[in-house]
C-alpha cells in the first residue's frame, strides 16, 4: 500500500469512532499507547491495536454484524424488562457492548454471560465489561467442550478468534492449558431462558449443538451463529432445524464465513 492510500485508510478508520483525533495523535503519530481505547455512541472498547481486535470492533460496532439479530430480539421485549443473552465466543466483548447499546436505546435492562477461552482476549473482555459498567454480564474463561476438564489450545495473545486443538495433539511447549466446560455444566451456571444466544466458537459449533437438548432449545428465543466453512453451515442448519428453529436471515462473506439468524 502506497503512502497516500495508507494515510486515507488510517484517516477513514479513525473517523469511524467518536474519538478520531485521539486515535490519530496518540496511536498513529506518537504511537505511545497500546492497548488503545475506542469510543462509539457512549460505549468504550479497549483493543490491542496490533491484533485483530480492531477488525472485531469494526465488524460489530461499525458494520453492525449482529444488528439484525439484536433488532429482532429487542422488538419482542417490553420496555422496562431485561434483555437476557448468552455470548459463546465473546472475544473482547464487542457484541456485549453492542447488546448493551441496543438495550439502553430501547429502555431495557441487560443481563447475561460471556464465554471466552483465550486468556489474553479474556483479560480485555473483562476490562471492556467493567469500563462500560456491564456488571450483570458474567465473564467465563473456558472453552466449550464435549466434557469438563482441560484442553491444550494454541493461544495467540495478539489474535482474537482461537480454536482448540484438543488433547495431546501438540507438544506441551507450544500450547497452553485452558479450562474445558461442557454445555451441561455451562447451562447449570447460567440457567436460561435467554432471548438471544450468539455463537462464534471457531469450529466448535458441532460440540454445542450435539449437547443442546430440545427442552433447552425451547428456552432460546433467537440464535445468531457465525460459521466458517460449507460443512459447518450445513451441519448447523440440519441441527438447528431438527431442534425446531427456523432460518430467518443469513449473510455471507464469501463461501467460508456466514452469519445466520434463527
Amino acid at each position: 500500500m502506497n503512502l497516500a492510500k495508507r494515510l486515507f485508510h488510517v484517516w477513514r478508520g479513525a473517523f469511524c469512532w467518536d474519538n478520531p483525533y485521539e486515535l490519530l495523535l496518540d496511536y498513529h503519530l506518537l504511537r505511545r499507547r497500546d492497548p488503545i481505547r475506542l469510543q462509539k455512541d457512549g460505549a468504550q472498547l479497549v483493543v490491542d491495536y496490533k491484533s485483530s481486535d480492531m477488525t472485531a470492533a469494526q465488524d460489530v460496532l461499525i458494520e453492525g454484524m449482529y444488528d439484525q439479530a439484536l433488532n429482532a430480539t429487542v422488538s419482542k421485549i417490553k420496555t422496562g424488562d431485561c434483555l437476557r443473552y448468552l455470548n459463546l465466543g465473546a472475544n473482547i466483548g464487542a457484541f456485549d457492548v453492542r447488546a448493551w447499546q441496543f438495550a439502553k436505546n430501547n429502555g431495557l435492562d441487560i443481563a447475561g454471560a460471556a464465554l471466552e477461552m483465550n486468556t489474553a482476549t479474556f483479560a480485555r473482555l473483562v476490562i471492556n465489561l467493567e469500563i462500560n459498567k456491564l456488571l450483570h454480564i458474567l465473564p467465563i474463561n473456558a472453552a466449550l467442550a464435549a466434557e469438563d476438564g482441560h484442553m491444550r489450545c494454541e493461544l495467540a495473545a495478539r489474535d482474537t478468534g482461537q480454536s482448540a486443538v484438543g488433547l495431546h495433539t501438540l507438544p506441551q511447549t507450544t500450547v497452553q492449558m485452558v479450562v474445558a466446560m461442557s454445555w451441561e455444566t455451562l447451562w447449570g451456571k447460567v440457567a436460561g431462558p435467554f432471548h438471544l444466544v450468539k455463537v462464534d466458537i471457531e469450529g466448535a459449533e458441532a460440540v454445542w449443538l450435539e449437547q443442546l437438548t430440545q427442552s433447552q432449545a425451547q428456552l432460546l428465543d433467537y440464535v445468531v451463529i457465525e460459521t466458517h466453512s460449507l460443512d459447518l453451515h450445513s451441519l448447523c442448519d440440519r441441527n438447528l432445524l431438527a431442534l425446531g428453529f427456523e432460518l430467518l436471515q443469513k449473510d455471507s462473506s464469501g463461501e467460508s464465513t456466514r452469519v445466520s439468524l434463527w
